[in-house]
């Protein structure tokens, strides 16, 4: 498995911006109040990301933060055996695991590209 952390716009547009076909973007949405900086930065990347899939006819599924929960324990695990014990890298895992669960084993998909934003 390989993976790939992005920090902000820079990073995320670099690595966007290209692509298109057969990709899938899944990202944690947000919709509480946002109270601090770090949480309206957070929110304005999802949009920049929602953004970007739209200009390059790139499918984004959005999850709730909750969604992520019944997969933590899995990700963890998962991540542990590559040496990984970010705490963001595992809660995005979480949420592919979800997506993957939900979506992908109903279309019988086979391979997935993970980009973690």
């Amino acid at each position: 498995m390989e993976y790939n952390t992005l920090d902000g716009y820079k990073e995320i547009h670099k690595e966007l911006k290209d692509i298109s076909g057969n990709y899938e973007i899944v990202c944690e949405d947000y919709r509480a109040n946002i109270k601090t900086k770090d949480q309206a930065y957070a929110m304005k990347l999802v949009g920049y990301i929602e953004g970007l899939c739209i200009t390059n006819g790139i499918k984004c599924t959005l999850q709730l933060p909750s969604q992520r929960k019944g997969y933590l324990k899995q990700s963890k695990e998962t991540l542990r055996g590559y040496g990984c014990n970010v705490p963001h890298v595992i809660d995005s895992f979480a949420h592919v695991l979800r997506y993957i669960d939900k979506v992908v084993k109903k279309e019988e998909t086979k391979w997935v590209q993970l980009i973690i934003c």
